[in-house]
């Protein structure tokens, strides 16, 4: 497969934490179950499971604790989506909110090619200066120039207009240098959030409006200050999300600009939806349930014939955390509680086991996990009475060099 193939659209519109490549998840499917069957995944995340069930003519079940999944996958897969008033309704948005942004990041020098006012697109913090490269909304002119910090920063307070999540405490376990949510952002960069923010939630559309949320979401993370250049001079990367820290040399970029791109995006994953899924997504396709896996009281005894899922590796990957600032600026509740890990998977695998058909079977993917841990899973997995079939060895992460795990177990003859 050429990599432009392995790279969708559909997927890269919301980074998610562990997500798995759509071709491997399509595979299982295919291999496991037939058009017309119900696959459930359990841990339902970004939704790769879902939207490839819909694409292959399966009807898909998803759960999971965390909202933010559950908003990603649900946008992920809804279709058809009227592109024509999606794109008017961005209009819409860029009226409100576009010039009022801009100006927030207007730069003093004038372009040198036909005199218009220049805006930031990115500005690098260095020692003791700022790399700034402006554009010109006339010409669309690029320039860098080198400026004084002092040139650059807000002095005073600043009226933000609109709400934002303020004086939110992170959780002390992932609080470094930063207390506060809102203190992630520039005082410039807080502002324009606000603007965008107001402006998106006018968009009378409920769905419209809920794939703009979803464009804020997918673009909260650069327009924050742990944004640092790569090490090789080239571009950049987001820091470390286990611990909350303001580098002291990051990028701030412009907020606008990266919400639109963010909408172009969007533009392409849902006319791809729109071909791949169209009409087959209905109420008896697609269910979607924010809810614990420990207790799936909505789905009945032997009614699904597949499950697929990535589980979460106890504390490896912190995906509660991950979202903490996702969740606050969409309005979600900050905490929500679960069961000790093993207990958890437990009361998992027993649900699980309890809405299965009989000799159905269950993939679980892991990723470049021990030995001791895979023992661990198969454990409880057989103690709720499902039965080891195979693992299989394979990548599962794009340019991913280490091998993984897909554990296949498969419920008794009833």
């Amino acid at each position: 497969m050429k990599n432009a193939d392995k790279f969708q659209p559909r997927y890269q519109l919301h980074e998610y934490p562990g997500r798995k490549p759509w071709y491997v998840i399509r595979n299982y499917i295919n291999e496991y179950s037939k058009p017309g069957d119900t696959i459930l995944d359990p841990f339902c995340g970004s939704g790769v499971v879902l939207c490839e069930s819909l694409i292959t003519r399966r009807k898909a079940l998803g759960v999971d604790i965390d909202p933010v999944a559950v908003f990603i996958s649900g946008m992920t897969c809804i279709s058809p989506i009227q592109i024509k008033q999606l794109k008017k309704d961005f209009q819409k948005i860029a009226a409100k909110a576009k010039d009022k942004i801009y100006e927030i990041y207007a730069v003093p020098d004038l372009c040198d090619r036909c005199g218009g006012k220049m805006f930031a697109s990115r500005v690098a913090r260095l020692p003791g200066e700022l790399a700034l490269k402006a554009t010109c909304l006339e010409c669309n002119k690029h320039q860098d120039s080198i400026i004084s910090l002092s040139e650059w920063e807000i002095e005073g307070d600043i009226e933000i207009p609109y709400w934002y999540p303020k004086d939110i405490k992170l959780p002390s376990d992932i609080q470094g240098n930063i207390k506060y949510l809102h203190k992630l952002y520039t005082i410039r960069n807080l502002k324009a959030l606000s603007i965008l923010w107001q402006s998106l939630n006018l968009v009378k559309d409920e769905i419209i409006r809920e794939l703009f949320r979803l464009c804020f979401s997918a673009n909260l993370s650069k327009s924050s200050s742990m944004n640092v250049p790569k090490k090789t001079g080239k571009g950049w990367t987001s820091a470390d999300y286990e611990v909350y820290n303001i580098p002291d040399n990051f990028i701030e970029f412009n907020v606008w600009e990266g919400f639109a791109n963010k909408f172009q995006l969007c533009l392409q994953a849902k006319s791809q939806t729109n071909d791949l899924i169209g009409d087959y997504y209905n109420y008896e396709t697609f269910k979607l349930f924010k809810s614990s896996s420990e207790k799936m009281s909505f789905l009945s005894d032997d009614s699904v014939d597949y499950v697929l899922t990535d589980p979460p590796y106890a504390d490896l990957v912190k995906y509660h955390d991950r979202n903490f600032v996702r969740r606050a600026w969409l309005g979600y509740e900050h905490e929500y509680k679960f069961s000790i890990y093993p207990v958890m998977m437990k009361n998992v695998f027993k649900e699980i086991t309890r809405v299965l058909k009989s000799e159905g079977y269950v993939s679980i993917m892991l990723k470049d996990t021990s030995k001791e841990f895979r023992r661990d899973i198969l454990e409880i997995a057989g103690s709720s009475g499902l039965v080891y079939d195979k693992t299989d060895r394979r990548n599962l992460g794009y340019g991913n060099k280490h091998v993984d795990h897909v554990i296949n177990l498969k419920k008794g003859k009833i």
